[in-house]
């Protein structure tokens, strides 16, 4: 097949690029080696340097592989553009386990189904979220349920105005079931360790 959009390349564009023989979970893991001190995600003015993120990948990693998922599991990833989705997709990826990403605006058939087709047994979700994906658990195989707040990884002024003005309008303050986890405490729980791999 003739690729004729190289045509439209600018003189000097090379056609193809010499890419290491590297899985995206050990591209990660080298550059954060190589630029701890840098700034690797900023979400809403909060800034995590690569050298914690990795921190945060890692703990997560250990905590998803002490919950039994392993390689090959599915892990639904229910979450907008946010700090929480780098570290729980690259904390998947560590583990050998497929990451699927769910539209956080799905409605709750849409969830059902859309979990009952990958056949993912654990979801990360948001507070907000999380009273619809209870709603829907005995519909599917979902058996772990990690929740986090949008609001964690704020700086801690908006954190302030975001509980005062949005929890209480938009019920993000959900208190979350004893069989279920909190994302920052499973965070907490596993820093420091590192994952099987």
């Amino acid at each position: 097949m003739e690729k004729v959009w190289f045509d439209h390349y600018e003189p000097g564009v090379p056609h193809s690029l010499d890419y290491p023989q590297l899985s995206l979970d050990q591209l990660f893991h080298q550059s954060a080696l190589t630029h701890q001190q840098k700034p690797a995600v900023n979400f809403m003015g909060h800034e995590l340097t690569y050298g914690e993120l990795a921190s945060q990948v890692n703990g997560f990693a250990s905590a998803l592989s002490d919950m039994g998922i392993k390689k090959g599991d599915r892990v639904a990833v229910h979450l907008p553009n946010c700090t929480q989705f780098p570290i729980v997709f690259f904390a998947a990826l560590s583990i050998g386990a497929i990451v699927v990403p769910c539209n956080p605006l799905y409605v709750a058939r849409e969830m059902e189904h859309q979990i009952n087709d990958c056949g993912a047994e654990t979801i990360i979700t948001l507070t907000r979220f999380y009273n619809m994906i209870k709603e829907i658990q005995p519909k599917t195989k979902l058996k772990n349920i990690i929740v986090s707040n949008i609001k964690e990884y704020f700086p801690g002024h908006l954190r302030f105005l975001y509980t005062l003005a949005k929890e209480k309008k938009a019920g993000d303050k959900v208190a979350i079931g004893k069989e279920d986890y909190s994302f920052t405490e499973l965070i907490k729980k596993h820093s420091g360790k590192n994952h099987p791999k």
